[in-house]
Parts: C-alpha cells; sequence; structure tokens
C-alpha cells in the first residue's frame, strides 16, 4: 500500500479525484488539517500526481489570454509597418524612375538644341 501526504493548498478536492482516479482507479483520501493522505493499492509517482492536478487560475488564464491578443495586435502593427515602408520605398523608386526620365528628356532637348544650332 502506498500512503503520500499532500497540502490542500497545491490542489482542490475535485481535481485531486479526478487526478487520482486516471491514475490509480481506486484510493482513499483523508483530509486533515489542510492535508491529504492518499491511500492507494496501485504504487504511482507522487510527480505524476502533481502534473495531473496542474491548475491555472483564473486570473493568470486572464492574462495569459491577454498577453496572447496584445502579441497578435503587435504582429498586426509589424506587419502594417512593414508594409507602409514597403509602399514608401516604391514611392521613392517610382520618383527617382520619373527623376531620370526627365533628364534623359533634358539631354535628348540639349542635344537636339545643339545640333540645330
Amino acid at each position: 500500500m502506498v500512503e503520500i501526504t499532500l497540502h490542500s493548498r497545491y490542489v482542490s478536492p475535485v481535481i485531486l479525484s479526478a487526478a487520482l482516479t486516471e491514475l490509480v482507479g481506486e484510493y482513499t483520501v483523508e483530509l486533515n488539517q489542510n492535508v491529504y493522505t492518499i491511500r492507494s493499492e496501485k504504487d504511482f509517482n507522487m510527480v505524476d500526481l502533481l502534473q495531473s492536478c496542474e491548475r491555472v487560475s483564473p486570473r493568470v488564464e486572464a492574462l495569459q489570454k491577454l498577453a496572447r491578443e496584445r502579441e497578435r495586435e503587435r504582429e498586426m502593427e509589424r506587419k502594417r509597418e512593414r508594409v507602409r515602408e514597403k509602399e514608401k520605398k516604391e514611392k521613392e523608386k517610382e520618383k527617382e524612375k520619373e527623376k531620370e526620365k526627365e533628364k534623359e528628356k533634358e539631354k535628348e532637348e540639349a542635344m537636339l538644341g545643339g545640333a540645330d544650332g
């Protein structure tokens, strides 16, 4: 028979019951001054039990959700910024091409004007 003690601050009775049922099947639990005493015929690992009992508090869960939403917003803003930068570069290239065309026209006009004169 295996006997393990566990403080109640680590797990609620409902979660403990579900985890123990999953791990060992049949068991007995006594709660005395905030300490569970767990007895079972089947051997089980305390680490496995604690991992099965891990729970995320609603506050932590809400904070995690908020953090994920903010990260998505930041990623969308980064994408928008990259698009703006790309558009800006394209406009600058277009302006440079227009300036080059104007210079070519001026050269042609100068050459034609010099040939006429």
